[in-house]
């Protein structure tokens, strides 16, 4: 397992440079790494008191093992040019990214700076003066070439983390029923925790097998007998109450997309708060242990997540402990109608299993992208309207009957831009120099942004975007108003993040508190409980039935099985 840690970083370098190259322009999200990660190098050497050339060397040896013999080569290889007295004062991230070409200035477009320009030269200039320098140290070898797959003993790992990518199952999975014993890569942080991994008719979800009497076959902690009259305590405990079992499909709001801050702010950052990075990178950035719906972990360390974590599953759970481990996190980061068109056969569920409360969020990305014409590039209310349609139809073969499906309307996120705009991010706070706006135009001229119609400054452009959100919200509403299913009723919520600001600011508390501060983009930490709380009560209040019965054995069930092995 510890070998298996370490190769995360070069991996999952060696896999994903063509995604960088691939979205957005002159250089796309490999030049945003470039201009990002110079940035902080530059920022720590200042708050620290030391040169450029030491704070990337301890920052490389900091690195998972294998990464740091490439990490520091590429140090080696920039190190005339790192010390050069000239590169010192025309330094500013985006002009040496440019220098070195990880960013370029595609034909028809213009240079991106997320950094202020230079004060006494052109930034045109600045890029060919450097060059110049580079080409007099004798250039710079590039080392985006490196792909980590053709190492010996990876290229096997690789395929394997492609399926896991592509397919959202667990990368580590002996029986292939889908549920892991392992955390990250969409293991137990995803799914509930397989009790036996070798025999895939052991599950969390399932109904027992011969009354678990034996052992414990869904995973819930609850199997034997009672000791007087040997009958099986799941039916004393858990038969004939009706359990519930949570099921998320949605965007990365489901997920909870989460960058720490304190790896963009100087003043933050510690080579303890970059320790795990290669299991955050392996989440895919996501925090579904800690999200609305699935979370069930408590924060442990404030400077990579601070908050308190509740979720729709610990309510299932408190209101019946045999509904044990019974979740899965299906959400995706990025992901819109379009891509959730086949996620049904990705769930671990059959037709004989425990019905299901499903939460399908998709929040923005129907009418959230990076593209300069973004308006004409969001889904329209057809489009919309067939993928829901098409999905809910598959789904229907798919979920047990008595289940339920809960239908989230979009966001409002018009608010961003004039919430966020003018505060200072992370990497821009020593200086006071990068504010969120210059984020979002920084994203808008590279075209790596998450949604170009609500982080823009034309307020003609965020008002048309909500107006699109709020046509596809009203295709949601008549489609749970009007279509029958089979195997689910369907439900309709929408406002909840809405409701979520309004409660906050009526406690005089600050609507900025509530973002990621790094995308300035996703609910955070603190936000996460309170739309949990939203989300609970208005599914008390309007469809009760959708949660399954309360057990009144629940008490006997901590006495006699303490936590139920936990998660």
């Amino acid at each position: 397992m510890k070998y298996f840690k370490f190769v995360f970083i070069p991996v999952l370098l060696g896999i994903n440079f063509e995604l960088c190259e691939s979205r957005g322009i002159n250089g796309g999200m490999g030049c945003a790494a470039c201009t990002v990660t110079t940035g902080i190098v530059m920022h720590l050497s200042e708050v620290n008191n030391d040169t450029i050339l030491a704070t990337a060397t301890k920052i490389c040896r900091s690195l998972p093992e294998f990464a740091v013999e490439r990490c520091l080569k590429t140090v080696t290889d920039l190190e005339p040019f790192i010390t050069s007295a000239e590169a010192h004062k025309l330094f500013t991230p985006d002009i040496i990214c440019y220098a070195l070409h990880f960013c370029h200035v595609d034909e028809g477009e213009q240079y991106c700076n997320l950094f202020p320009k230079p004060r006494f030269i052109g930034f045109h200039q600045a890029v060919q003066v450097l060059r110049f320098e580079i080409a007099k140290m004798g250039g710079y070898r590039n080392v985006k070439s490196f792909d980590a797959c053709t190492l010996p003993l990876l290229s096997e790992l690789c395929t394997a983390l492609y399926d896991w990518f592509e397919n959202m199952e667990p990368a580590i999975d002996e029986d292939g029923d889908l549920f892991s014993t392992f955390n990250v890569a969409r293991g137990t942080f995803w799914r509930g925790q397989d009790c036996n991994d070798t025999v895939a008719d052991i599950h969390p979800g399932r109904l027992p097998l011969k009354s678990d009497t034996e052992f414990d076959s869904n995973c819930n902690g609850i199997y034997g007998v009672r000791s007087n009259d040997k009958v099986p305590w799941e039916k004393v405990l858990c038969e004939g109450i009706e359990g519930r079992g949570l099921i998320t499909i949605g965007d990365s709001v489901g997920a909870h997309f989460h960058m720490p801050e304190s790896w963009f702010d100087a003043s933050l950052f510690s080579l303890d708060v970059v320790k795990n990075v290669s299991s955050q990178l392996f989440n895919e950035f996501d925090w579904p242990e800690m999200s609305f719906s699935t979370g069930f972990m408590n924060t442990t360390d404030p400077l990579i997540i601070k908050g308190k974590t509740d979720s729709i599953y610990l309510c299932l759970r408190e209101r019946n402990l045999c509904n044990h481990r019974d979740y899965q996190n299906l959400a995706r980061n990025g992901y819109s109608s379009f891509d959730h068109l086949n996620t049904s056969h990705k769930i671990a569920r059959s037709m004989v299993d425990k019905p299901v409360l499903l939460l399908f969020e998709l929040l923005g990305n129907d009418v959230c992208n990076n593209m300069p014409d973004t308006l004409n590039n969001m889904t329209t209310v057809d489009e919309f309207r067939f993928n829901i349609l098409s999905f809910l139809k598959k789904l229907d073969k798919r979920l047990p009957p008595r289940s339920h499906v809960v239908l989230f309307g979009l966001v409002d996120g018009s608010r961003i831009y004039t919430d966020m705009a003018e505060r200072y991010h992370p990497i821009g706070r020593l200086h006071s120099d990068v504010k969120y706006k210059d984020v979002y135009e920084w994203f808008l001229c590279m075209q790596i942004g998450p949604c170009n119609g609500w982080m823009n400054p034309d307020a003609e452009i965020r008002a048309a975007t909500t107006k699109r959100a709020k046509e596809l919200s009203e295709v949601l509403k008549v489609i749970s108003n009007k279509e029958k299913f089979n195997n689910f009723a369907v439900h309709y919520v929408d406002g909840l993040v809405e409701e979520v600001f309004k409660t906050w600011e009526l406690r005089g508390r600050q609507p900025w508190q509530l973002y990621e501060a790094v995308d300035s983009f996703h609910p955070n930490q603190i936000a996460q409980p309170l739309i949990t709380e939203a989300l609970w009560n208005r599914m008390l209040k309007y469809f009760p039935e959708a949660l399954g019965s309360v057990n009144p054995n629940n008490k006997e069930i901590r006495r006699i099985f303490k936590n139920q092995g936990g998660h």
